[in-house]
């Protein structure tokens, strides 16, 4: 955890400048929130989505305050089997396939472990960060659970676009359950299946 954490701190430091240099090219919020907006425009009538999903996350998407953030060099798909970790011990070492690697919101960077472990883990991956020197900036923890909710509209939307169509039945059986409230984070409370891809 706390080195999972140490990594994720010191991925968020990193210059534009070095990003841009190793190959990462820039990109504002502003981009990635077109991104998932065309992505939602999709995967409405594609998968199709419930309007009330769609609802909830046309809100978040029309909402500044999510994405009033700076963007910073992140991994985009931080999942476990995507991190390796040194024999003997529960430090992580490596991390391995960076093709999603974009400038976005930090928040990116914590869906997959909070989809392995729920709140709690969540809870304590953002405490750990911060004491590496990660910043946590206000509404960073809402942000990590839209986008984990949002992982639905991918997968749904992945399955039409492959011919898999048990990649959008997942998907529209994870979103059956209704979006929480207005004002209040949403918490998917669902782990990928095994055999669901992790998304950005």
């Amino acid at each position: 955890m706390t080195s999972l954490a140490a990594a994720l701190a010191a991925l968020h430091r990193v210059p534009v400048e070095e990003a841009v240099d190793a190959g990462v090219p820039p990109r504002e919020p502003v981009l990635a929130r077109e991104d998932l907006a065309r992505t939602l425009t999709e995967a409405r009538t594609a998968v199709p989505l419930p309007e009330r999903w769609y609802a909830h996350w046309r809100s978040w998407l029309d909402d500044d305050r999510h994405w009033a953030h700076q963007a910073r060099l992140t991994h985009g798909d931080m999942h476990p089997g995507h991190t390796l970790v040194g024999p003997g011990s529960n430090a992580v070492t490596g991390v391995l396939d960076w093709t999603n690697a974009a400038f976005d919101d930090p928040a990116a960077d914590f869906v997959d472990p909070y989809l392995a472990g729920g709140r709690p883990l969540l809870d304590r991956l953002l405490s750990a960060y911060r004491r590496g020197g990660g910043t946590v900036q206000p509404g960073l923890r809402e942000r990590v659970l839209l986008r984990a909710s949002f992982r639905w509209a991918h997968v749904g939307l992945l399955g039409v676009r492959t011919g898999r169509p048990a990649f959008t039945a997942v998907a529209r059986e994870r979103l059956a359950v209704p979006p929480p409230e207005s004002g209040t984070p949403p918490d998917p409370a669902i782990h990928p299946a095994p055999d669901t891809p992790a998304l950005p």
